[in-house]
């Protein structure tokens, strides 16, 4: 195989539609890790399943980021590997990713081999790789389709809104009393992936119509315009079809793509949270 596009599976989707015939597409998953059950985050996982023991179990809980072995196996499938991962800032998976690409590099200098830190998960990675299954489809080289994903990841963003926080709260990434308090007055947080890749909140919201609204007034101000929004969703999909709506109503030539979040992404946004990546090619530069 000539082209290998590969992902961690924080990137919420399963496979690539229109795949170019010279490329693969796979993805590797996280593990989800509550008290002794381990919960692998693939095309098996039973995600409602999770959820609830999940939410039953009253210690702490965590995620495991793919290993360096997993990532050598995807680099050797092609001539050209082309993979992206979840922020570096909140996991592991982009250091093993690279440990694996300088492994592979030196035993086999004739492949070539790029890393892509997203600095962010969900939707706005799915756009990252779809655009990169555009890119190979036209014939560009190697240093090519790299320039111009650098260039398309520069000027994608992600915001994700959520009503429940019990996990960020469990891994640290929230404080007890100000999480609850938010999930006692049905408060929805609005965030983004900062410059760092870290979790940036933006606004907050009482309901879901003053949620939607907040949404399309925060894209609006990032500089999209009639561009490719992918929403994921935690069985929420009500709420996701309500803000596609309001979308294309801003927004009339956009492409939106409704899908629900994987195993990771579920476990962080948890029940009836949305994650929605877009991209416009007149967005300005979000420095990488």
């Amino acid at each position: 195989m000539k082209w290998n596009i590969v992902a961690d599976s924080s990137c919420d989707i399963y496979e690539l539609e229109d795949l170019c015939e010279e490329a693969n597409f796979s993805t590797i998953p996280f593990q989800i890790n509550i008290g002794d059950k381990v919960y692998t985050d693939d095309e098996n996982l039973d995600i409602s399943e999770m959820m609830s023991e999940m939410y039953a179990f009253k210690g702490a809980v965590n995620s495991a980021c793919p290993s360096p072995s997993q990532w050598e196996e995807e680099f050797m499938r092609a001539d050209m590997s082309i993979a992206v991962t979840i922020t570096g800032s909140l996991s592991g998976s982009n250091s093993s990713a690279n440990v694996a690409a300088r492994n592979v590099l030196q035993a086999h200098p004739e492949k070539k081999i790029f890393v892509l830190n997203s600095l962010s998960a969900g939707g706005e990675i799915a756009l990252i790789l779809k655009n990169i299954n555009e890119l190979i489809k036209k014939g560009l080289s190697f240093e090519e389709v790299v320039k111009a994903t650098k260039d398309f990841a520069s000027r994608s963003r992600l915001i994700f809104a959520l009503t429940k926080f019990s996990n960020l709260i469990k891994t640290g990434r929230l404080n007890k009393l100000a999480g609850y308090a938010a999930e006692l007055i049905a408060l929805r947080a609005i965030g983004t992936a900062s410059v760092e890749g870290k979790l940036k909140m933006l606004n907050k919201a009482r309901g879901d119509n003053k949620l939607i609204n907040v949404i399309v007034s925060e894209m609006e101000k990032s500089g999209f315009d009639n561009g490719e929004v992918m929403i994921g969703h935690c069985f929420n999909e009500k709420s996701a079809t309500v803000l596609k709506n309001a979308i294309l109503k801003k927004w009339e030539d956009a492409k939106v793509t409704l899908f629900t979040t994987r195993g990771l992404c579920s476990f962080y946004a948890e029940e009836k949270g949305l994650m929605l990546g877009y991209y416009s090619k007149n967005m300005p530069v979000f420095n990488m």
